[in-house]
Order: C-alpha cells, then sequence, then structure tokens
C-alpha cells in the first residue's frame, strides 16, 4: 500500500495513522481514503518496511573486520600488508574523497569505490549459533592456496552471522590469489580454523570448504 511520512497537513483523500515503534510512534499516512481504513479496523494489519541496505551493510561489516583483527592482533595487523589494504585502501581512501560531501554525492561515491570490494562479505546461510564471532571468541579461517591469502572473520549482527575476508598480502603470489579473487563471480575455497595464541598463529590441520556466491550489488 502506497504511503509516505507525515511532512503538514492530511488529504481528506488519505488516511493518517500512528504506527507503534521501538523507541517512538511513527506517524505515516496511508493513501487510502478514511472509509476504505475503517471497514478493515478489525481486522489484524502487518506492517513492514523494505529497504536496501546492501552499500552500509558491506562498509560496516568490513569496518567489523578491520577493527576485530586489530583487538585480536593490534599493530602487527594494523600495519601488515593486509592490513593497510582494508585499513587505507579500502575505507580511509573513500572517507579522504567524501568527507567533506554530500550525503547525495557520498553515496554515489560509495557504490562506486566499494563496488569493487563486493566479494569480501557474505552471509552465512543459515545462520548458524556455533560461532559466536571472530572478537568475542578468536576463531577465524585461513583461506589456503600456497600459504594463507585471505582471513575469513566472523563477524555477528544478532542473529545472523556473516563471513569477511581480509586480504594477506606477505608475498607476490598469494596477493595475485587474492586480486584474484576480486574479480570472481563465484567460487569454493579451501580454509582452515585459526587462533593468535599467546600473539601466535595457530592453524588447524582440518580444512573447510567454504562456497563463496555471486553478488548482487546492482540496483534492483
Amino acid at each position: 500500500m502506497e504511503h509516505y511520512a507525515v511532512t503538514g497537513p492530511v488529504p481528506d483523500r488519505f488516511s493518517p495513522v500512528l504506527v507503534d515503534h521501538e523507541s517512538e510512534p511513527i506517524e505515516l499516512v496511508l493513501k487510502l481514503p478514511p472509509e476504505e481504513l475503517l471497514k478493515g479496523e478489525r481486522k489484524q494489519w502487518d506492517v513492514a518496511f523494505e529497504q536496501d541496505l546492501r552499500l552500509p551493510a558491506l562498509v560496516s561489516l568490513l569496518k567489523s573486520a578491520h577493527l576485530t583483527l586489530f583487538h585480536l592482533v593490534g599493530y602487527k595487523y594494523a600495519l601488515s600488508a593486509g592490513g593497510r589494504f582494508l585499513g587505507r585502501k579500502v575505507l580511509g581512501d573513500f572517507f579522504d574523497r567524501t568527507v567533506e560531501l554530500s550525503r547525495s554525492d557520498a553515496l554515489l561515491g560509495a557504490r562506486n569505490h566499494f563496488k569493487e570490494f563486493r566479494n569480501l562479505v557474505r552471509p552465512i546461510v543459515p545462520p548458524t549459533t556455533d560461532l559466536a564471532g571472530t572478537v568475542t571468541d578468536g576463531l577465524f579461517h585461513l583461506c589456503r592456496y600456497s600459504g594463507g591469502w585471505a582471513k575469513a572473520v566472523f563477524v555477528r549482527t544478532g542473529e545472523h552471522l556473516h563471513t569477511v575476508l581480509v586480504p594477506v598480502l606477505d608475498n607476490g603470489e598469494t596477493a595475485a590469489r587474492f586480486m584474484a579473487f576480486l574479480d570472481q563471480s563465484s567460487v569454493t575455497f579451501e580454509a582452515r580454523p585459526a587462533r593468535y595464541i599467546g600473539g601466535n598463529l595457530e592453524v588447524s590441520p582440518t580444512s573447510w570448504e567454504f562456497e563463496w556466491p555471486r553478488a548482487n550489488f546492482e540496483r534492483t
């Protein structure tokens, strides 16, 4: 049903309604004559709001993974090639270019900038309660290809869990593998559970297979 937020007088042909919300009620106007609304007053109404949050979710999850690894490892991560790539090239460069822009111009710039990095985040489907999130239990997975090329960091947001790939750019071979991954539409790769214990990286010999589906980052 078409509606809009109350910004002034409501035309007689439309119906003002008050929708309960956690923080405070929301005033909306339904593009429905009052008499039609009254016909359904004894019925149960379900109200849902839809919004495309893929872009802000992508950026927020990248920041969370970056800060998670900084929390676990400190400047050893932040000053590594992978830490500088995510912290500077992916996140910092965008901030520097858009900090003084209007919100609309910044959003346009964000879509163009982060489209290149859309492959770095995927939700875990179906959600699982077996993983608390890397910031909580320290567990991540090391993606393998003649050495580690990325760390799969788990970020929990409420009931949902996401995997964020943070690059490991220790040598030319792993860097080339990571850059190739950015352009792949769909891929399966091997990864092994890992933790930092006493500042040292410990990797399990057990391998898991990650299915990484294609990202739809275009407007629908």
